[in-house]
């Protein structure tokens, strides 16, 4: 495969990934060899025909899925590997296309992971003098004074995300989105607007709080997971989950006392 690496803008690196013939024939052949296994041709126990009366037995469009999924995942692991992103969520891509001699041309983009400056945040926060020690009036001192450039792609899905959830809901109380967005005065865009601004804040606060996580070096022992996954019943496969719950609860904490 040939990587070329496109453009970085907006924390977002554009990738181009052109796969060649023999790569394809090569996917194709262990694709084959994968679906025949369980296909059953009239007078052969299952996945013991020949090969290529058992290819004969599949279907193109479902075969031509899996090579175009198996030449995806390669191109994703490939580009990861050559050129080390730190992404923050999966890539989208853009663009499929084959040429007149077969190959295959990709076109990806990759939401990096932002860099950025946590400045004096705490003297911001000491300056500000919050007497209620409200953790929303702490967020907005953080989102006014740290700058993170966002990937479109990440505000995107979770806009998405969104608005999946908000149909499902008007579902469930038996009206369309379009009465829901009468319901509420506001039109679909104007909903969606909203629904911008709340992801790219919230993502932006979860990158923040990360980073001053480790900057204060807050650590979560042990103990402390194992506690909240009893309380929790929480499975082995959650314990990441609680341990990154009780990371932002010390870090809100952190913060808070910087407002006395």
């Amino acid at each position: 495969m040939k990587i070329i690496e496109k453009e970085i803008k907006n924390s977002t690196a554009k990738i181009e990934v052109l796969v060649p013939v023999n790569r394809i024939d090569h996917v194709k052949e262990e694709v084959v060899d994968e679906m025949i296994k369980n296909i059953t041709v009239k007078g052969f126990r299952q996945g013991k025909a020949p090969k290529n009366i058992a290819q004969n037995n599949l279907d193109p469009e479902k075969l031509n899925n899996h090579i175009i999924s198996h030449i995806l995942n390669e191109a994703v692991t490939e580009t990861l590997k050559e050129k080390t992103y730190k992404t923050l969520g999966r890539p989208v891509l853009e663009k499929l296309e084959t040429s007149k001699e077969g190959e295959i041309l990709l076109i990806m983009n990759f939401p990096l992971y932002p860099e950025f400056k946590l400045g004096k945040y705490k003297e911001e926060i000491k300056k500000a003098k919050i007497k209620d020690k409200k953790i929303e009036n702490v967020y907005e001192i953080l989102l006014k004074n740290i700058k993170i450039d966002i990937s479109p792609l990440l505000v995107e899905e979770e806009v998405n995300h969104a608005l999946v959830r908000l149909e499902e809901q008007a579902k469930s109380l038996n009206i369309t989105l379009e009465k829901y967005f009468e319901s509420i005065k506001k039109t679909k865009e104007e909903v969606q607007m909203d629904y911008e601004k709340s992801a790219l804040e919230s993502i932006k606060l979860d990158l923040i709080l990360l980073a001053i996580a480790k900057e204060e070096d807050l650590k979560i022992s042990a103990e402390e997971i194992q506690s909240l996954s009893q309380l929790a019943n929480a499975k082995s496969n959650q314990l990441d989950q609680i341990k990154s719950i009780l990371l932002r609860r010390k870090t809100i904490d952190f913060l808070k006392d910087l407002t006395a």
